[in-house]
């Protein structure tokens, strides 16, 4: 248990992110989604049966629960330090953090992510995660022609990268470095893959 992995999609794809400490400010989401109006997908436009994310309640609850004691505008910080690495699979919210937050993040991380993510937008979301974490062993595998459903409909990506990500990180196993570059992508047919932010071609 000392040695542990996580691996979460969507919002579990942020959740794991914040096993590791990473911290959430809610009232740095609000402006980044105000300086943000054509983004699309749920994190700054939710569904009209969700509504607006009810940000203000959520902190009022922290407050109930005595987590208040935190730098203003934060919610307090969770994890767990014998957690050694991360896969975050097309994980949403992370502009409920700001730059510096995901700079204090030191935890190996691997995220996979579809370009054509619909539901959890791409470059608010993942590039922007990929450019500022802390972390030098940090992995960014593109599905190019991947929307938020990919890795359920194709598995066999995350099930490639996953074996070698946490081969290498938990089980100290050094055959899998190689399969963590760009040279050992996988060729899964029509699923295209790209290493670290796609720019488009």
């Amino acid at each position: 248990m000392d040695n542990t992995g996580l691996m979460g999609c969507s919002r579990g794809g942020v959740t794991v992110l914040q096993m590791i400490g990473l911290l959430r400010d809610p009232v740095h989401y609000a402006s980044w989604c105000a300086e943000q109006p054509d983004l699309k997908g749920i994190d700054c436009t939710p569904p009209p049966a969700v509504g607006p994310w009810p940000l203000d309640e959520i902190t009022t609850y922290r407050v109930q629960l005595g987590l208040e004691d935190t730098p203003a505008g934060q919610w307090a910080p969770f994890g767990d330090e014998r957690v050694r690495a991360v896969l975050a699979l097309a994980p949403c919210d992370i502009p409920l953090t700001t730059g510096d937050m995901l700079a204090a993040v030191t935890t190996p991380t691997m995220i996979l992510h579809g370009a054509l993510d619909d539901v959890c937008n791409y470059e608010g979301n993942v590039v922007r995660t990929f450019t500022y974490l802390g972390t030098e062993e940090r992995y960014l595998i593109t599905v190019i022609n991947g929307t938020h459903g990919v890795f359920s409909d194709q598995p066999g990506v995350s099930q490639h990268s996953a074996t070698a990500f946490f081969g290498y990180y938990l089980q100290g196993d050094e055959s899998y470095e190689p399969y963590l570059t760009e040279e050992h992508l996988p060729d899964l047919g029509y699923i295209k893959l790209a290493w670290r932010p796609y720019e488009g071609e």
